[in-house]
C-alpha cells in the first residue's frame, strides 16, 4: 500500500505539496513493474501534485493488473503517523475521501477534480489541528457544476454508492427524470427534493413522496407486529456508532461519548442506524430503552481505544442495572476495532453474561441484506425483495435494509430517504428483531433466535448481482432461494415454545 505521507517525507525534502519529476523517476524505478509507469512519467512536466500522484499510481497499478495480469505494486514501508496526522493511516484517509465523495461528489465535475479538492481541504484541516474538519469544509462549498443526468449516471458508474442531493435542494424543472428510473436506485433525497418537480419529468411509475413515506417502515410485516404490542418495551439495547445530535425520532435513555468520538458531531450514520433499530417512526423496536455509546469508528489506535472503552462501559453499565433491565444486544454497524486479544475477551465477557454483540463480522456469518424490487410496491410482500450486494449465502437469514427513510441529523424533525441497501442498515434491523424476540421471551438466546428464525423464514427466489462490486451493471437471470426473516412467524414460534415450557 502506498503511504503517501511516508513517500513525501522520503523523496521531498522541501516539504511542499509537489513532487519533482526526478523524484517521481526514482520512485518508479523502485517498483516491481516500472515499465507500466513509463507513459505516466513522460506525461508529466517538472512536477506533480502529491495527491494527483497518489491517484495516478493507484490507477496505473490497477489498469496494469487488469490488462496484463502484471501486479504493478505501489509499495512503501508502513509508517505510523505522528500527532500531526492524528495517527490516521492512508487507508483511513482513503475511506474518508470515498465517504466524502458519496455525499459531495456533485460539487465538482468529476472524481479527479474532487480528489484534488479533497486533498486541498485535508491539508488545510491538518494545519488547523483536526483532519476531520474536512467534512465541515465540504459542507460549506457551494455547487461548482450543475447537476445533470449524465453526471449522476457517471457518478454511479465510477463507484459512487449513493448520490445525495445538497440539503434542502428543490429540483423544479432542471432535469428530466422520466426516462431514467434506474438512477433512483442510487439516490438519497429529502422530502423537499422533488416537491416541485413536474410530474411529467418523473418516471411514470415512480412517486418520490410515496417512496419517502413507505420507507419509514421496514416492511415485511413489522407494522402488524407493532399492532400486536411487540415494540421492544422493557428491553434495553445499546448502539455503538459515531456521535449524533438529538432528533425527535430518537428516544435515547442514556448517552455516553468516548474521548475521541467528540471530534465528530452530527454524523448521519449514527442517526440512521439508531432510527432503524428504535426510531419512533422508523424503528423496529420503538419502545426499547436505548443506551447510545459514541465512539471513533476506524482502524486507528484512536478508534481501537474508543471501542475497547465502549465495551468496558457496556459491561459496567449492566452491572448497575437490575437483571431484567440489562442491555441484551449491542448493535455495531462495523467491525470491532482495538487490540484483538483484549477486544475478544471483552466480547466474550458480554456474551457470557447474556449480551449479543452484533457487529459486521458476526453479521456476515449468518445474515444478508435485501433491497426492494419495486420501491412503490407492497412493503409487506416478501416477493418484492431481492439480494442486494454480497454473494449468495444459502444458509443466511436475510433482512431488508434498502429504500429506508431515516432520521437526518440536520435538524430534529428532518428525514431523508436512502435508496441503497447496506450492511450498516441491516445490522440494526437484525438487532431490532432480536429486541422484539427478547420482549416475547426474556430467556431467549442468539442461538435460539437464529434457529427459530431459520425454521420460520419465508423462502423466496431472488436473482443475483452479475458483479457484487458493480451493482449498476445489473443482475443475472439465474434465481436462488433465499431465507427472509418472517418476524410475525418468528414471534409466534417463540410464544409457542414459551407456552409449551409452562405446560
Amino acid at each position: 500500500m502506498l503511504n503517501i505521507f511516508g513517500l513525501v517525507k522520503m523523496i521531498n525534502t522541501n516539504k511542499d505539496q509537489s513532487i519533482q519529476k526526478d523524484e517521481v523517476q526514482n520512485f518508479i524505478k523502485k517498483q516491481k513493474s516500472p515499465s507500466v509507469f513509463n507513459e505516466y512519467l513522460q506525461s508529466i512536466n517538472d512536477q506533480v501534485n502529491i495527491w494527483e500522484f497518489q491517484d495516478h499510481m493507484e490507477q496505473i497499478a490497477l489498469e496494469a493488473k487488469e490488462k496484463t495480469g502484471n501486479e504493478a505494486t505501489v509499495e512503501f514501508k508502513e509508517k505510523k503517523y505522528d500527532k500531526e496526522y492524528e495517527k490516521c493511516s492512508l487507508e483511513a484517509i482513503n475511506e474518508l475521501r470515498d465517504e466524502a465523495y458519496r455525499f459531495h461528489g456533485h460539487k465538482t465535475k468529476d472524481k479527479e477534480t474532487f480528489n484534488v479538492l479533497f486533498g486541498t481541504l485535508v491539508r488545510e484541516a491538518i494545519k488547523e489541528g483536526s483532519m476531520w474538519n474536512v467534512y465541515e469544509k465540504l459542507e460549506q462549498i457551494e455547487l461548482k457544476e450543475p447537476i445533470t443526468m449524465d453526471f449522476i449516471k457517471e457518478f454511479c458508474k465510477q463507484g459512487g454508492y449513493v448520490f445525495q442531493f445538497p440539503k434542502g435542494m428543490t429540483l423544479s424543472g432542471d432535469i428530466d427524470w422520466s426516462n431514467s428510473e434506474d438512477v433512483f436506485y442510487y439516490l438519497s433525497f429529502d422530502e423537499s427534493t422533488f416537491a416541485d418537480t413536474p410530474r411529467e419529468h418523473l418516471p411514470e411509475n415512480y412517486n418520490p413522496q410515496q417512496v419517502f413515506d413507505k420507507g419509514k417502515s421496514l416492511g415485511l410485516g413489522i407494522d402488524k407486529v407493532h399492532e400486536k404490542g411487540y415494540t421492544g418495551k422493557g428491553v434495553s439495547v445499546a448502539v455503538c456508532d459515531w456521535q449524533l445530535k438529538p432528533h425527535n425520532d430518537l428516544n435515547i435513555k442514556e448517552y455516553q461519548c468516548c474521548e475521541y468520538a467528540a471530534q465528530i458531531e452530527d454524523y448521519f450514520h449514527a442517526s440512521a442506524v439508531t432510527g432503524i433499530l428504535a426510531g419512533q417512526q422508523t424503528g423496529i423496536a420503538p419502545d426499547a430503552d436505548v443506551y447510545f455509546f459514541a465512539e471513533y469508528q476506524d482502524r486507528s489506535e484512536t478508534g481501537g481505544n474508543d471501542m475497547i472503552n465502549t465495551l468496558k462501559s457496556i459491561i459496567e453499565k449492566n452491572k448497575t442495572l437490575p437483571a431484567n433491565q440489562r442491555i441484551r444486544v449491542v448493535s455495531i454497524s462495523g467491525p470491532i476495532y482495538g487490540e484483538q486479544e483484549e477486544a475478544q475477551a471483552l466480547v466474550k465477557e458480554l456474551t457470557d453474561s447474556g449480551v449479543w454483540v452484533l457487529s459486521s463480522e458476526e453479521f456476515w456469518n449468518d445474515f444478508g441484506y435485501l433491497e426492494k424490487k419495486d420501491p412503490m410496491g407492497d412493503t409487506d410482500d416478501f416477493n418484492n425483495y431481492q439480494i442486494c450486494l454480497g454473494a449468495w449465502n444459502k444458509n443466511a437469514l436475510y433482512v431488508n435494509s434498502g429504500n429506508r427513510t431515516v432520521p437526518d441529523p440536520t435538524n430534529e424533525t428532518a428525514y431523508r430517504h436512502d435508496s441503497r441497501a447496506s450492511a450498516s442498515w441491516a445490522i440494526p434491523a437484525v438487532a431490532g428483531y432480536y429486541t422484539l424476540a427478547c420482549q416475547a421471551d426474556p430467556s431467549i438466546t442468539p442461538e435460539k433466535f437464529k434457529q427459530l428464525a431459520a425454521e420460520t423464514a419465508r423462502i423466496q427466489l431472488s436473482t443475483e448481482m452479475i458483479d457484487p462490486e458493480a451493482p449498476y451493471e445489473g443482475r443475472t437471470e439465474e434465481t436462488v432461494p433465499i431465507k427472509i426473516i418472517d418476524i410475525n412467524a418468528l414471534l409466534q414460534a417463540i410464544e409457542n415454545e414459551k407456552t409449551q415450557r409452562v405446560e
